[in-house]
């Protein structure tokens, strides 16, 4: 026969025991979940066939960073938007996949790729410089992915 001392641990016991198996019961599901999370990005370089293909409207990481670019006349034009200020873009070259310009004096330069994230894929601008502004932080490069054509 069990005192009651020895009575008083047996019950202890099941109870921690029960508490653990509680607690593993309860992270296995987080666990779980944590494993199949899987991100995908990656940029692959989008070479233009045509000066015209860089025409539309890109939306940057936030609604105060636009580009806008026009085809006309055999070229582009352009105006871009960085924290809710428009200036017109001048100076515009476009080689293979390669963007440059000029902003207000300020030298714009960048990529045209397709992004994939988690397997879906965008056309856009990754733009080198200027730096895209976050929180007081320079962020760069930035994709500006293409919204209207």
């Amino acid at each position: 026969m069990l005192t009651s001392a020895a009575r008083r641990r047996q019950t202890d016991m099941r109870r921690a025991l029960s508490l653990l198996l509680i607690a593993a019961a309860l992270a296995l599901p987080l666990a779980a979940k944590e494993k199949n999370k899987v991100k995908e990005k990656r940029f692959e370089p989008a070479p233009l066939a045509r000066l015209s293909d860089a025409a539309g409207r890109y939306a940057g990481p936030d609604e105060h960073y636009v580009i806008e670019l026009a085809f006309g006349g055999g070229r582009l034009t352009g105006f871009m938007t960085l924290d809710g200020v428009r200036q017109a873009l001048t100076d515009i070259a476009v080689a293979g996949s390669t963007f440059e310009a000029t902003r207000g004096g300020e030298r714009v330069r960048g990529r045209f790729m397709n992004r994939i994230l988690n397997g879906q894929s965008a056309f856009g601008l990754l733009l080198e410089e200027p730096p895209f502004q976050l929180g007081g932080g320079a962020v760069t490069p930035a994709f500006y992915r293409r919204v209207i054509s």
